[in-house]
Protein backbone atom coordinates (compact mmCIF):
# COMPACT_ATOMS: atom_id res chain seq x y z
CA UNK A 1 0.00 0.00 0.00
CA UNK A 2 0.90 3.68 -0.28
CA UNK A 3 3.34 2.56 -3.37
CA UNK A 4 2.66 5.43 -6.12
CA UNK A 5 2.53 3.65 -9.88
CA UNK A 6 4.92 4.89 -12.38
CA UNK A 7 3.32 6.27 -15.44
CA UNK A 8 4.53 4.95 -18.92
CA UNK A 9 6.91 7.94 -19.25
CA UNK A 10 8.75 7.44 -16.33
CA UNK A 11 8.88 3.85 -17.39
CA UNK A 12 10.25 4.78 -20.99
CA UNK A 13 12.62 7.24 -19.19
CA UNK A 14 14.34 4.40 -16.97
CA UNK A 15 14.59 2.24 -20.24
CA UNK A 16 16.14 4.39 -22.20
CA UNK A 17 18.74 5.27 -18.97
CA UNK A 18 19.81 1.71 -18.98
CA UNK A 19 20.10 1.57 -22.84
CA UNK A 20 22.38 4.34 -22.13
CA UNK A 21 24.11 3.08 -19.64
CA UNK A 22 24.83 -0.20 -21.40
CA UNK A 23 25.98 2.07 -24.61
CA UNK A 24 28.41 3.95 -22.25
CA UNK A 25 29.88 0.59 -21.23
CA UNK A 26 30.63 -0.77 -24.84
CA UNK A 27 31.97 2.45 -26.24
CA UNK A 28 35.60 1.56 -25.30
CA UNK A 29 35.13 -1.20 -27.52
CA UNK A 30 33.65 0.40 -30.72
CA UNK A 31 36.85 1.86 -31.50
CA UNK A 32 34.98 5.90 -31.74
CA UNK A 33 37.66 7.98 -29.65
CA UNK A 34 40.47 7.61 -32.35
CA UNK A 35 43.33 10.03 -33.51
CA UNK A 36 41.82 11.90 -36.16
CA UNK A 37 44.23 11.92 -39.33
CA UNK A 38 42.86 14.56 -41.95
CA UNK A 39 41.54 17.43 -39.76
CA UNK A 40 40.53 18.95 -43.03
CA UNK A 41 37.98 16.82 -43.49
CA UNK A 42 36.93 16.45 -39.84
CA UNK A 43 33.29 17.72 -38.85
CA UNK A 44 32.76 19.98 -35.86
CA UNK A 45 30.33 18.69 -32.99
CA UNK A 46 30.03 20.30 -30.18
CA UNK A 47 33.58 21.99 -31.08
CA UNK A 48 35.33 19.08 -30.74
CA UNK A 49 36.68 17.71 -34.59
CA UNK A 50 34.82 14.57 -35.90
CA UNK A 51 36.27 12.16 -38.61
CA UNK A 52 34.48 9.88 -41.35
CA UNK A 53 37.01 7.06 -42.28
CA UNK A 54 36.29 3.54 -43.58
CA UNK A 55 38.38 1.18 -42.37
CA UNK A 56 38.89 -2.83 -43.24
CA UNK A 57 35.52 -1.56 -45.19
CA UNK A 58 33.76 -0.80 -41.90
CA UNK A 59 32.50 2.58 -41.52
CA UNK A 60 33.27 4.66 -38.60
CA UNK A 61 33.31 8.26 -36.78
CA UNK A 62 36.57 8.35 -34.81
CA UNK A 63 37.65 11.85 -32.95
CA UNK A 64 40.31 12.69 -30.40
CA UNK A 65 39.43 11.73 -27.05
CA UNK A 66 41.42 14.02 -25.52
CA UNK A 67 39.53 17.03 -27.05
CA UNK A 68 36.54 15.72 -24.46
CA UNK A 69 38.29 17.18 -21.59
CA UNK A 70 36.34 20.11 -21.86
CA UNK A 71 33.57 18.92 -22.90
CA UNK A 72 30.69 19.49 -20.13
CA UNK A 73 29.21 16.01 -20.74
CA UNK A 74 31.49 13.58 -22.69
CA UNK A 75 29.51 10.57 -22.11
CA UNK A 76 26.75 12.02 -23.64
CA UNK A 77 28.73 13.13 -26.54
CA UNK A 78 30.24 9.47 -27.10
CA UNK A 79 26.62 8.35 -27.24
CA UNK A 80 25.75 11.25 -29.52
CA UNK A 81 28.67 10.13 -31.91
CA UNK A 82 27.58 6.60 -31.69
CA UNK A 83 24.44 7.51 -32.73
CA UNK A 84 24.89 9.55 -35.54
CA UNK A 85 27.38 6.60 -36.69
CA UNK A 86 24.73 4.16 -36.53
CA UNK A 87 22.15 6.26 -38.60
CA UNK A 88 24.75 6.66 -41.08
CA UNK A 89 25.66 2.86 -41.44
CA UNK A 90 22.38 2.03 -41.81
CA UNK A 91 21.95 5.16 -44.19
CA UNK A 92 24.44 3.63 -46.54
CA UNK A 93 23.41 0.20 -46.44
CA UNK A 94 19.97 0.97 -47.60
CA UNK A 95 21.66 3.12 -50.62
CA UNK A 96 23.82 0.35 -51.69
CA UNK A 97 20.68 -1.91 -51.56
CA UNK A 98 18.56 0.70 -53.88
CA UNK A 99 21.15 1.48 -55.98
CA UNK A 100 22.14 -2.62 -56.21
CA UNK A 101 26.31 -1.97 -56.26
CA UNK A 102 28.92 -1.95 -53.40
CA UNK A 103 30.66 1.70 -52.84
CA UNK A 104 34.49 1.27 -52.74
CA UNK A 105 36.27 2.94 -49.71
CA UNK A 106 36.46 6.39 -51.41
CA UNK A 107 32.89 6.69 -52.19
CA UNK A 108 31.71 5.20 -48.99
CA UNK A 109 33.31 8.11 -47.19
CA UNK A 110 32.25 10.55 -49.45
CA UNK A 111 28.51 9.29 -49.12
CA UNK A 112 28.69 9.07 -45.49
CA UNK A 113 30.61 12.37 -44.60
CA UNK A 114 27.77 13.95 -47.07
CA UNK A 115 24.67 12.07 -45.00
CA UNK A 116 26.79 13.63 -41.63
CA UNK A 117 27.11 16.82 -42.72
CA UNK A 118 23.57 16.87 -43.70
CA UNK A 119 21.91 15.35 -40.06
CA UNK A 120 23.96 17.77 -38.55
CA UNK A 121 22.47 20.91 -40.38
CA UNK A 122 19.01 19.78 -40.61
CA UNK A 123 19.30 18.75 -36.40
CA UNK A 124 20.47 22.75 -35.57
CA UNK A 125 17.65 23.68 -37.78
CA UNK A 126 15.20 21.69 -35.68
CA UNK A 127 16.66 23.18 -32.60
CA UNK A 128 16.90 26.54 -33.86
CA UNK A 129 12.84 26.52 -35.17
CA UNK A 130 11.22 24.83 -32.09
CA UNK A 131 9.53 27.65 -30.75
CA UNK A 132 7.63 26.89 -33.62
CA UNK A 133 6.17 23.82 -33.24
CA UNK A 134 4.12 24.71 -30.39
CA UNK A 135 4.51 21.72 -28.42
CA UNK A 136 3.89 21.11 -24.45
CA UNK A 137 6.71 21.06 -21.93
CA UNK A 138 7.05 17.19 -22.25
CA UNK A 139 6.81 16.97 -26.07
CA UNK A 140 9.58 20.13 -26.42
CA UNK A 141 11.78 18.48 -24.38
CA UNK A 142 11.10 14.84 -25.51
CA UNK A 143 12.28 16.53 -29.24
CA UNK A 144 15.00 18.39 -27.23
CA UNK A 145 16.72 15.49 -25.98
CA UNK A 146 16.07 13.19 -29.27
CA UNK A 147 17.86 16.12 -31.32
CA UNK A 148 20.72 16.37 -29.03
CA UNK A 149 21.57 12.84 -28.50
CA UNK A 150 20.94 13.18 -32.88
CA UNK A 151 18.41 9.87 -32.24
CA UNK A 152 17.43 10.32 -35.69
CA UNK A 153 14.28 7.35 -34.78
CA UNK A 154 12.93 9.22 -31.89
CA UNK A 155 12.72 12.74 -34.02
CA UNK A 156 10.86 10.94 -36.48
CA UNK A 157 8.63 9.19 -34.17
CA UNK A 158 7.82 12.46 -32.21
CA UNK A 159 7.31 14.12 -34.90
CA UNK A 160 5.03 12.20 -36.78
CA UNK A 161 3.16 12.29 -33.52
CA UNK A 162 2.99 16.48 -33.58
CA UNK A 163 2.17 15.89 -37.26
CA UNK A 164 -1.45 13.92 -36.17
CA UNK A 165 -2.07 16.17 -33.49
CA UNK A 166 -2.78 18.79 -36.42
CA UNK A 167 -2.50 22.09 -34.37
CA UNK A 168 -1.62 25.55 -35.43
CA UNK A 169 2.13 24.17 -35.76
CA UNK A 170 1.16 21.66 -38.37
CA UNK A 171 3.19 23.06 -41.09
CA UNK A 172 6.27 23.09 -39.04
CA UNK A 173 5.59 19.70 -38.10
CA UNK A 174 5.35 18.40 -41.39
CA UNK A 175 8.11 20.18 -42.66
CA UNK A 176 10.21 18.72 -40.60
CA UNK A 177 8.98 15.68 -40.32
CA UNK A 178 9.68 15.24 -44.05
CA UNK A 179 12.90 16.91 -43.65
CA UNK A 180 14.39 13.90 -41.36
CA UNK A 181 12.31 11.63 -44.10
CA UNK A 182 14.34 12.64 -46.89
CA UNK A 183 17.89 12.30 -44.91
CA UNK A 184 16.21 8.70 -44.04
CA UNK A 185 15.86 7.87 -48.06
CA UNK A 186 11.83 8.06 -47.11
CA UNK A 187 11.29 10.44 -50.20
CA UNK A 188 7.86 10.16 -51.29
CA UNK A 189 6.63 10.75 -47.31
CA UNK A 190 9.12 13.40 -47.46
CA UNK A 191 7.75 14.85 -50.80
CA UNK A 192 4.28 15.00 -49.17
CA UNK A 193 4.95 16.26 -46.00
CA UNK A 194 6.69 18.65 -47.83
CA UNK A 195 3.43 19.32 -49.68
CA UNK A 196 1.67 19.64 -46.95
CA UNK A 197 3.47 22.43 -45.32
CA UNK A 198 3.27 24.28 -48.05
CA UNK A 199 -0.12 24.12 -49.02
CA UNK A 200 -0.48 25.46 -45.02
CA UNK A 201 1.60 28.09 -45.81
CA UNK A 202 2.25 29.12 -49.93
CA UNK A 203 4.09 32.48 -48.79
CA UNK A 204 6.40 30.96 -46.41
CA UNK A 205 10.13 30.28 -49.02
CA UNK A 206 11.55 27.51 -46.66
CA UNK A 207 8.02 25.73 -47.35
CA UNK A 208 8.48 26.29 -50.78
CA UNK A 209 12.13 25.81 -51.33
CA UNK A 210 11.66 22.34 -49.97
CA UNK A 211 8.81 21.41 -51.56
CA UNK A 212 9.98 22.45 -55.34
CA UNK A 213 13.32 21.16 -54.44
CA UNK A 214 11.93 17.29 -53.56
CA UNK A 215 9.73 16.27 -56.73
CA UNK A 216 10.62 13.07 -56.20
Amino acid sequence: MGAKVQHGSNVLTNMRGAVLSLLLALLPQQGLAKKVNNVADALSIDGVLVHVEVEDGKLGLSFVAADLAQHPAPDQFRVKVMNLQQATRLRMRDTQQVEQRQFDSEQLSFRARRHVKSTLEKVSLLQSRMQLLVTGQDQTQQIEAAALAFDLPEIIRLLREKVAMEDSSLAEAAFQLGSFQELQGEYQDAWANYQKASNLQPGNQLYMDAHGKNQF
